[in-house]
């Protein structure tokens, strides 16, 4: 469709779609097997628990990796939904 706004936060998104899909399944699989990602807690909250689970979804940890801004993303989302409305409209 003609007249659309450049979208490069979804265009990296979509081009490392099969990467994180596949890194993605695998953090689901250490889910599924109770294998929970933490992280150093500074300082520590006590001897016994020096670490804490990680509190990020797999989502926005996807995006950090691959350097993906999600509020571009869903900014540009709202940009091509305006547009086609916009166009639709005429």
């Amino acid at each position: 469709m003609k007249d659309l706004p450049k979208t490069p936060a979804l265009d990296k998104m979509a081009s490392v779609r099969n990467e994180s899909q596949k890194i993605g399944e695998f953090l689901e699989y250490l889910g599924q097997r109770r294998i929970i990602l933490c992280e150093e807690t500074d300082p520590p909250l006590s001897y016994d628990a020096p670490y804490m689970p990680v509190n990020q979804d797999t989502e926005q940890l996807l995006a950090d990796f691959f350097e993906i801004d999600l509020k571009a993303c869903e900014e540009e989302r709202r940009a091509i939904l305006k547009a086609i409305q916009e166009k639709g409209s005429k």
